[in-house]
């Protein structure tokens, strides 16, 4: 992934304007202003391997939907910098202009719809790349034999799923027809959600060991909030995937493409799976949030509880070394400050504020309060 726009984390690539200005006509297609013209490369898939990709410069010889064909195609569309050979490759394959739409405008929920004779998908994938997650937005449609998909650059899941299918009999025996090709396409979308998952839990287990352990820094608070607003928009993602799936197992599974039915099942509880991790993991994550918060207010509290334990002993030696400032002239009357005439009457008074502290800090301790 080669634009600045893909180096940003995956929560905040999820969610990019569709660039369309509010009261904009609909079905209005706006090309994104850092992606380049569309570069069409199409594969074709058999029972027993893939062709080579072949790029495509004349859009009229692209292939048709055939009912009929034994042969999967995917016809990718890589650049959604220019709207005119966007609406070439729409008007080759009837596409509506609505869903067209959609697809060049990055940042959609989700979805899969009917759209005319075709099956319409957005994809919002996230990814782990050196360590970092990351989001990929991919549209496609669907009709009998071909899928064609729409990128604003190259992507990761689409490069891996044409590596996949150029291994030597990958899915031998298999009609990879354009149903099988969309689940093929959502399952590795979901099998990604695992890594990523993976990575939350060792750092959800790092950050318990070291709340548990001592005392919490700032720097484990902020971790825990990236964290937590990682597993949230984990959460955002994979929430359509749960209806994706069952939309796809009910639309037109005809004798012909039965087959895919224990690969959808399977799908299923993958989604399952991920939602189950999400879940747990969003627990843990508000767990040590409040383990956090207590840790924080106990600390506050002993901090307080020791100033107020040195506050309350100074009030009776503040009262006593007030009495004996008030510098009352003891020559006019025996009554005044006689402790003063006194050859030991500093080192008593001294004597009697550790006295009356000792006291303090016993009475204290006898009530459980230290």
């Amino acid at each position: 992934m080669s634009s600045a726009r893909a180096k940003h984390p995956f929560r905040r690539h999820v969610g990019l304007s569709s660039r369309l200005q509010p009261g904009a006509v609909p079905g209005a297609m706006v090309p994104l202003p850092d992606s380049g013209p569309a570069v069409v490369t199409v594969m074709t898939l058999d029972r027993e391997k893939a062709r080579p990709p072949v790029p495509v410069q004349d859009f009229r010889k692209l292939p048709l939907p055939d009912p009929n064909a034994e042969e999967g195609v995917w016809v990718r569309v890589c650049g959604l910098g220019q709207v005119e050979p966007l609406m070439e490759i729409a008007g080759r394959y009837g596409l509506p202009r609505l869903s067209m739409a959609d697809a060049v405008s990055p940042g959609w929920r989700s979805k899969m719809e009917e759209s005319g004779d075709y099956l319409f998908f957005v994809i919002q994938s996230p990814m782990l790349q050196d360590g970092i997650a990351r989001s990929e937005h991919l549209s496609f449609f669907i009709r009998d034999n071909v899928l064609v998909s729409f990128e604003d650059e190259p992507t990761a899941l689409v490069d891996s799923l044409w590596e996949r299918f150029a291994a030597a009999n990958a899915y031998a025996g298999m009609r990879l027809h354009a149903n099988f090709l969309a689940y093929l396409a959502v399952d590795y979308v979901i099998d990604r959600f695992f890594p990523i998952l993976d990575q939350k839990g060792e750092a959800l287990a790092a950050l318990e060991e070291a709340i548990s352990q001592g005392e919490p820094t700032q720097e484990e608070l902020r971790q825990l909030h990236e964290v937590k607003r990682d597993i949230s928009t984990l959460r955002r993602l994979l929430s359509p995937y749960r209806d994706l799936g069952a939309g796809l197992r009910r639309h037109r599974l005809d004798e012909e493409t039965r087959d895919i039915e224990p690969f959808l099942d399977d799908l299923r509880s993958h989604v399952l799976q991920a939602a189950d991790l999400i879940d747990a993991y969003q627990e843990v994550a508000n767990s040590l949030s409040d383990i956090y918060q207590a840790t924080l207010t106990n600390r506050m509290n002993a901090i307080i509880k020791v100033l107020t334990v040195i506050s309350t002993l100074f009030m009776p030696l503040s009262f006593i070394a007030g009495v004996y400032g008030m510098n009352f002239d003891g020559s006019v009357s025996p009554w005044n400050m006689p402790e003063l005439r006194l050859a030991f009457g500093y080192p008593l008074a001294l004597g009697m504020m550790a006295g009356v502290a000792v006291c303090m800090l016993w009475f204290f301790k006898r009530r459980k309060w230290l």
